[in-house]
């Protein structure tokens, strides 16, 4: 369908009208418009690893179907703007590929968008819906794989890793300064923590928040924290076509492995054994070489 839409490419009012042509709320217009960005322009790694700037214009980002997160969230602003949504292109500071826990930001590094849905202001993340990237041998190297956690997210999940810069800001999400930001602990979407749940952990600070990562992986249960000596839950999912793998616990280098089914999916229980003991929840696969890990969740172990 990406391939047929032709000369409508060429035409962005048209091309909106098209693709919302059956959607009678905004939201469902939004969701059209979100859906096709992420299937119709890929991730322009080369961009990256060379340090050349890409053309992030909306008509040629969609002749070439490649861009970087400026092009994405131009696109979609573009689209929205033409079938009536009340949306914006913002840009800021996102801890997204390559940053560090206690990193620090002197420039905006990221650009997304926000879409008044009902009164509120919601935000989107084609480019981080669109498929994940990792380093190998040096470079950046992209996969697609559509993710649709970043799609109408509330302004306090978002603000775990996304800050706007742009002016003028969004009084919904002006809670929290530059500092503030940077020294909160990250925390990537992940499908076990609710909204209210991100929101109750992060302004209690009752326990360290548990920091989530980026994978190839969908973790469905887990705990918020981890109590030594305490049984917990955990109920995970990777894509099995891709070889033998399976989960596994980390405590102070210290490896619990399980494979999953062949469906992909594991369940089991894990007892921290350590205070203060760093904890990883992995996912490894099987490669040529040997096991290789990737971390979806990391803990500190409490009392």
């Amino acid at each position: 369908l990406i391939g047929d839409l032709g000369y409508l490419k060429t035409n962005v009012t048209k091309l909106a009208e098209y693709l919302t042509r059956y959607c009678k709320t905004d939201i469902g217009k939004a969701r059209a418009i979100f859906v096709f960005v992420t299937a119709a322009v890929s991730y322009d790694a080369d961009c990256i690893n060379n340090r050349t700037k890409p053309d992030c214009g909306t008509l040629s980002v969609l002749q070439t179907g490649k861009s970087v997160c400026s092009g994405f969230a131009s696109v979609m602003l573009s689209l929205g703007m033409s079938c009536g949504l009340e949306i914006l292109k913002l840009s800021g500071y996102a801890k997204g590929f390559g940053y560090k826990q206690g990193s620090t930001f002197d420039k905006t590094n990221h650009a997304w968008n926000s879409v008044k849905l009902n009164g509120e202001w919601r935000f989107f993340d084609p480019t981080w819906s669109e498929g994940s990237a990792e380093t190998v041998a040096g470079k950046m190297v992209c996969t697609k794989k559509f993710k649709n956690v970043w799609f109408d997210v509330c302004a306090e999940v978002f603000a775990f890793s996304h800050l706007s810069a742009s002016t003028p800001s969004i009084p919904s999400i002006d809670f929290l300064t530059k500092e503030q930001f940077e020294s909160m602990k990250y925390a990537h979407i992940t499908s076990w923590l609710s909204p209210s749940q991100f929101h109750e952990i992060a302004t209690s600070n009752l326990h360290p928040l548990p920091a989530g990562y980026s994978s190839r992986a969908s973790v469905l249960q887990a705990p918020l924290f981890l109590r030594a000596g305490q049984e917990y839950k955990f109920r995970a999912w990777r894509d099995s076509s891709s070889g033998r793998g399976g989960f596994a616990f980390v405590e102070e280098r210290k490896f619990t492995h399980h494979e999953h089914g062949n469906d992909g999916y594991w369940e089991g229980k894990f007892i921290p054994k350590c205070a203060g003991a760093t904890v990883k929840f992995c996912f490894w696969e099987e490669t040529a070489t040997g096991k290789q890990y990737h971390t979806c969740i990391e803990y500190t172990v409490i009392g």
